[in-house]
């Protein structure tokens, strides 16, 4: 007979401190943090089912940098033009003009918007 052991987590970030690779959640910025809290707010958690905090920071958690996102995941903008903008200092702009579009497209490949710091990281969750 098997039993099946059930994991919840009130506060993810702060159940993280006791993980080797987990523990590297409580160095993002707070809205990061918040952001995960609120995805793990009293899921359950079977073990093996991807709710261990080492496995999502290896397996789950991506940082990925501002051309990452734009031009090789998301391909919302060629090469060119990426150097372009960031090259006449409009990639902010841009950016902030297309940002409900930039969410939209990283959820339809499938990752949870985690948020971001400042324009050069973004963080998402598979």
């Amino acid at each position: 007979m098997g039993f099946k052991v059930v994991t919840t987590y009130s506060d993810f970030v702060s159940a993280c401190s006791d993980f080797y690779y987990g523990k590297n959640f409580k160095d993002l910025s707070d809205d990061i943090k918040e952001r995960l809290n609120e995805i793990y707010d009293g899921r359950e958690c079977v073990d093996g089912e991807g709710c261990n905090p080492d496995d999502i920071w290896v397996n789950g958690f991506d940082e990925w940098t501002l051309e990452e996102t734009l031009v090789d995941n998301l391909e919302l903008l060629s090469n060119q033009e990426f150097r372009e903008l960031k090259g006449e200092s409009m990639i902010s702009e841009w950016v902030d003009e297309n940002i409900e579009q930039i969410e939209s497209a990283i959820s339809e490949l499938g990752y949870e918007f985690l948020g971001r710091d400042g324009i050069e990281s973004w963080y998402v969750l598979r």
